[in-house]
């Protein structure tokens, strides 16, 4: 017999094979005695180990009692330095919940801090800036009036450069409103 044949016959106690390889095993057993030896072989095997692990499981009452007392144990003093255990992580529980709390608010304030500096000294400056085919020009003006009087200034400038070459598209693009 070679190891294939024992693997067979397992499929076959298991019922896992189909119907053709069942029929095929079964006409090989009437045929083969070594291996209807073995096939009687697996299934006292089997048998055997059933019986065995039936021996082992517990019963219904044995199962309770043994439950019972395990829970029993697990209330007395002999589990009290987990009790202790717990306790202290719940202290650092709370110590490491208390610090993140702190910690945002921290953050919070300072944000706020930020915030409240920077509206006290905003930055008074005013940018102007043209697009050309030449480039890109930036002119930094202190007043809003100046920057609106050059922005004016250059797209009427512009606009009739413009007019002059007879290409009437302004170049000045703005932001915002003047």
């Amino acid at each position: 017999m070679i190891e294939s044949d024992y693997m067979l016959i397992e499929e076959f106690l298991d019922g896992q094979l189909s119907k053709v390889q069942r029929e095929a095993l079964e006409q090989r057993l009437t045929q083969d005695a070594v291996l209807a030896n073995a096939l009687a072989a697996a299934r006292r095997q089997r048998q055997l180990r059933q019986a065995a692990v039936e021996l082992y499981r517990p019963t219904d009452i044995e199962a309770s009692v043994l439950t019972r007392t395990t829970m029993e144990r697990c209330y007395k003093d002999e589990f009290a330095p987990l009790a202790k255990l717990d306790r202290r992580y719940l202290v650092l529980r709370w110590t490491r919940r208390i610090t993140a709390v702190a910690a945002c608010l921290f953050l919070a304030a300072g944000s706020y801090w930020l915030g409240y500096n920077s509206q006290k000294n905003p930055v008074n400056g005013y940018q102007v800036i043209i697009n050309t085919d030449a480039g890109q020009t930036v002119r930094q003006f202190s007043t809003l009036d100046e920057a609106k009087q050059y922005a004016n200034t250059y797209q009427t400038t512009q606009m009739v450069t413009d007019q002059t070459n007879g290409d009437n598209q302004s170049q000045l693009s703005t932001a915002g409103e003047f």
